[in-house]
């Protein structure tokens, strides 16, 4: 970890707060009651983990198991870890689950809305092979939330009850309670339909929230699948959800398509 803070604020309370840098973003984490070494063990644990799916997903990175796959998978079948082919398999199952909205063959060099069709995995051998040389696999808009329920798995392990972990103030996980009152209290903001809300703070009792969007007129990263074009305006989603995976599908799918809420509502018991 780059830095951490721990204090005793009696007997039988501490408090830990600790920062560090991954995935492009800063990581900041609080907990209490766990005393010094195992919290800074716990850190560790936890910086190790999102640096590790960090390597495994990160596609800007020519080194890691993503870029190769995109790299040499459309000229053969490619081994690949039983982790990151069960993520890529759910992320296609939610593709089609919004629509073709959330879609983490964005990137590729086409605009066919059917890129996932070309993406066959042989459990058998467990490899991963692209029928279409132009898909590539872009996991930014999933590994984070993902990598947040990894981080609940290890609060967990160790015994913490009252944690707040966010990676870049966008994908924000609270268990338990803040030391001086019940829930976690974050900012954030509210757009569209049935998310629609008045107050930008919230109080979490063990949930992830997630927020997609652009903080200025001039910022624009997220593409919508149906035009190829990037998202523009000021604006945000932010969703609550049970597990940070779920959370990043539902705040890019609702940034992209509001409208969409109502066909979604289905689909209420896998995602919400």
């Amino acid at each position: 970890m780059s830095s951490y803070i721990f204090r005793q604020t009696d007997p039988e309370s501490t408090v830990f707060y600790a920062w560090f840098e991954a995935m492009h973003t800063r990581i900041d984490m609080v907990w209490c009651n766990l005393m010094e070494e195992e919290s800074v063990c716990l850190g560790n644990k936890i910086q190790e983990e999102i640096k590790r799916l960090e390597k495994m997903a990160n596609r800007f990175d020519p080194a890691s198991e993503l870029a190769v796959i995109n790299r040499l998978a459309s000229s053969q079948p490619i081994g690949i870890s039983e982790e990151l082919g069960q993520i890529l398999q759910e992320c296609i199952g939610y593709n089609q689950k919004t629509f073709g909205v959330f879609d983490i063959t964005i990137q590729s060099n086409n605009n066919d809305r059917n890129r996932t069709d070309h993406i066959v995995f042989d459990p058998d051998n467990q490899t991963i092979f692209f029928q279409n040389a132009d898909i590539q696999l872009d996991l930014s808009g999933y590994i984070k939330g993902y990598a947040l329920d990894k981080v609940k798995e290890l609060l967990t392990a160790y015994g913490c009850c009252d944690a707040l972990v966010s990676i870049g103030n966008s994908s924000v996980f609270a268990m338990g309670n803040h030391p001086m009152g019940s829930g976690w209290k974050v900012s954030t903001q509210y757009t569209g339909g049935a998310l629609s809300a008045e107050n930008k703070e919230v109080t979490l009792y063990n949930e992830f929230l997630t927020t997609s969007g652009n903080e200025t007129e001039e910022r624009k990263h997220i593409i919508d699948p149906a035009t190829g074009h990037y998202v523009t305006g000021a604006r945000a989603v932010s969703v609550i959800t049970e597990t940070g995976a779920i959370g990043e599908v539902l705040s890019k799918t609702l940034f992209i398509a509001p409208k969409i809420i109502p066909l979604l509502r289905p689909f209420r018991q896998v995602f919400l």
